[in-house]
């Protein structure tokens, strides 16, 4: 697709412009795959709401004049009637501030989400269109933007898509989408784009969401680099207004974008105040539950912190006369963090080829559990594993804590 717009040299106008953007709030997430108690997925999403908070906050302290939202606000499975009032004090406190909102493959434009069914503020504008289409103009400056209007959505946005070369605006672009160089590991693809097509298209710059890390990249560099700012062509994630979830360490915050003197300048500015923190733990060495609790106390004295949620995962050889009880070692090092979460991942120390070759029943057992694993594969493989274990400790008659 190809539009005409005529305008004035884009490097003759002189503009002073601030734009804050934001993406992925996620406002009711479950947080079901990190495994948090009813109690604290509760808190945590209270915690999302006071992040919106901040957010708008920051807009009114920078004075900008507008704000980008780059999808995913809220979960449109889980959302709420209260969710929705709650969206609504919150931008009509703002009501000086224009709002610009686009909906992504977790809040679509569906005929039952809440940007249907809200009576949004006035200063809110929800984005709807389907294709790419200009939907906001500031002086020499024009937004660009699409809606998901499903939650599978794969078009490729800007595939054969380019601005006229005599168009005199700076041309912004705001989606959700996926930077196809550089997709995260297990990261569902949307509207999936390539770096180059952003400046090709004829963008100044690309606002995103759907990546829960945030970063900014120039599109003048040979290669996608992460920067904290940039003063060129560029396109940039703003990352999660707080982490979701282990998998999600780096920038989280907003993306203040100034525009002035035909110049286009990014700052990531942070805005989370919690951090999830992972360890391994090799305790191979240590020769009972006390040398494991030193471990982790250890661990626990350094990444410590009530902002902090944490988990250890114990690894190595386990010395079959340690009874490994993670409920005392989960009650002793709780009390460290916000939220504690200890996993098992160790593996007996047994010498199972020298059990295998006695005569009893044991010997007999190791021999069955062996086979057994040796035919399996991926998760019977390691609940067999699991098994033989178990049945080890049994014939010691040792009590059978729990593994996982």
């Amino acid at each position: 697709m190809r539009v005409k717009i005529t305008k004035t040299n884009l490097w003759e106008v002189a503009l002073a412009l601030k734009i804050l953007h934001f993406a992925d709030l996620h406002l009711d997430t479950s947080f079901a795959r990190i495994g948090f108690s009813s109690t604290v997925a509760r808190f945590y999403r209270e915690q999302l709401r006071e992040a919106l908070k901040r957010i708008l906050k920051l807009a009114q302290d920078e004075k900008v004049d507008l704000i980008t939202c780059g999808g995913d606000l809220y979960e449109h499975e889980r959302y709420t009637s209260d969710t929705g009032k709650f969206l609504q004090g919150q931008f009509e406190n703002i009501e000086r501030i224009p709002v610009l909102l686009v909906p992504g493959n977790h809040d679509p434009y569906l005929p039952d989400s809440l940007y249907r069914r809200l009576f949004w503020p006035s200063n809110v504008k929800i984005v709807t269109n389907a294709e790419l289409m200009p939907v906001w103009n500031l002086g020499e400056v024009t937004i660009w933007a699409f809606a998901h209007l499903s939650p599978t959505q794969r078009e490729a946005p800007l595939n054969e898509f380019k601005l006229s070369d005599d168009e005199g605006n700076i041309h912004l672009l705001l989606m959700h989408a996926s930077d196809m160089s550089s997709v995260p590991p297990g990261k569902p693809v949307h509207c999936p784009f390539k770096p180059e097509e952003i400046h090709r298209a004829g963008f100044q710059f690309a606002l995103l969401g759907h990546y829960h890390q945030g970063r900014l990249s120039s599109l003048q560099a040979s290669s996608v680099n992460v920067q904290e700012s940039i003063s060129a062509p560029g396109y940039g994630y703003p990352g999660t207004p707080e982490p979701l979830g282990f998998d999600e360490s780096g920038h989280h915050g907003v993306i203040v974008l100034e525009i002035g003197d035909g110049k286009v300048k990014a700052e990531l500015r942070p805005i989370s105040q919690f951090a999830f923190v992972e360890t391994e733990l090799d305790i191979s060495t240590a020769t009972s539950r006390d040398d494991i609790k030193s471990q982790l106390q250890y661990w626990a004295d350094e990444a410590r912190g009530n902002y902090a949620f944490a988990r250890a995962v114990l690894k190595g050889q386990l010395q079959p006369e340690i009874e490994l009880d993670l409920t005392v070692l989960r009650e002793a090092i709780g009390s460290y963090f916000r939220y504690f979460d200890l996993q098992n991942r160790t593996y007996p120390a047994y010498d199972f080829s020298e059990l295998a070759e006695e005569k009893t029943v044991r010997g007999a057992f190791v021999r069955e559990m062996l086979n057994r694993i040796k035919l399996a594969t991926g998760e019977e493989k390691e609940t067999l594993r699991s098994a033989l274990t178990l049945g080890l400790q049994a014939f010691e008659k040792r009590e059978i804590l729990e593994q996982v």
